[in-house]
């Protein structure tokens, strides 16, 4: 009966029971307390692998999401190298070589950003956006459906702890009444074969004893397993009063499906999937365009050899005379002096 009166507002069980199922830390079951029904979903949802690989693909397909958005970003990257050599090199301003050290450094900037691309950037961001909510949507049907499966099994816990309770009252009272019989048999009171149906019908309790105790195990079993916890017999479990149940849920048929079809997580996620693979062909055929990109670059490097032309003087100096005359022929000299050029200056 529990379990009928659960059935017609699970829905709102289960809103409630996750508002405080988010933000939890517990992981493991101490079978010393008392399991509520909210520790109960908290733990389950936490040890649940399947909930949380969809939580694991769901936080890809954010990463996913955000990468797609930073491709509209430029481009922008940086190249510094540093080198000394010793021994015979070759100076790169003389292209000669030289029997000295030599310290050098290059320095690279490019940048680059794409302009038209057959708005592959636009639609893969579309593609990831909309696959992201899909995989939040599928994550949360996944914890929806765990904590379904917890309730029910919960209940049927309660339940079978009822039966068990109530095939023992009866175990007890088919004894009294064996034992009453007995004394009346031994004193011909009654007919041996009522003593002998009454002892078959003490033999059908003490096996639907037997029974019920199996059927709480089991279900007990099967809560263990949806907490992914180690199985204990002592497991024992809150029983819920009037006030924690639910009202009846008073919509009809066609409202509940309307509801479903417009709010059910798996319903949305699917609309989501087929928006995400509709943008997933219009990425593709962005392939078709040609890609139209804006790159520009900045380089400079730095030679310890390094070295500009300082004008000292300039002089006359004779070469010789010209033919059958004594006048000279005059060659102008200019003197320069080799200065280094600065770190900061070779940088400019």
């Amino acid at each position: 009966m529990v379990i009928r009166k659960l059935m017609g507002s699970l829905c709102l069980v289960v809103s409630g029971l996750f508002a405080g199922a988010q933000d939890t830390t517990t992981k493991t079951l101490n079978t010393s307390e008392v399991l509520t029904l909210q520790q109960a979903v908290d733990i389950a949802i936490k040890n649940n692998l399947e909930v949380q690989q969809s939580n694991v693909t769901m936080q890809r397909t954010k990463v996913s999401l955000n990468q797609a958005k930073a491709n509209m970003l430029p481009s922008l990257s940086a190249d510094v190298s540093h080198g000394i050599s010793q021994g015979r090199n070759i100076n790169p301003f003389t292209n000669t070589y030289i029997d000295q050290s030599l310290n050098n450094a290059n320095y690279n900037l490019n940048a680059g950003i794409v302009l038209f691309n057959g708005f592959f950037i636009q639609n893969n961001i579309r593609l990831y956006k909309y696959a992201y909510e899909a995989s939040r949507l599928e994550y949360q049907q996944m914890k929806d459906n765990l904590t379904l499966n917890v309730i029910l099994t919960y209940l049927q816990i309660l339940t079978n702890e009822d039966q068990l309770t109530q095939s023992l009252n009866q175990v007890d009272v088919t004894k009294q009444q064996v034992s009453r019989l007995e004394l009346m048999n031994r004193d011909g009171a009654i007919p041996p074969s009522d003593l002998f149906d009454l002892k078959g019908q003490l033999a059908s309790d003490e096996l639907s004893y037997v029974n019920s105790k199996n059927t709480l195990e089991n279900s007990k079993l099967t809560l263990a397993q949806y907490l992914n916890v180690p199985y204990s017999r002592d497991l024992k479990i809150e029983k819920l009063t009037a006030e924690q149940l639910p009202v009846q849920y008073d919509g009809d048929i066609n409202a509940i499906y309307e509801k479903a079809s417009t709010e059910l997580a798996m319903v949305q996620a699917a609309i989501l999937r087929t928006r995400s693979a509709d943008k997933a062909v219009k990425t593709a055929r962005a392939d078709m365009f040609p890609v139209l990109s804006l790159n520009g670059g900045y380089s400079t490097n730095y030679s310890s050899l390094a070295t500009t032309q300082r004008f000292l003087n300039s002089t006359l100096d004779s070469v010789g005379f010209v033919r059958g005359t004594s006048e000279p022929v005059l060659f102008k000299n200019d003197q320069f002096a080799a200065d280094k050029i600065s770190y900061g200056d070779q940088f400019k």
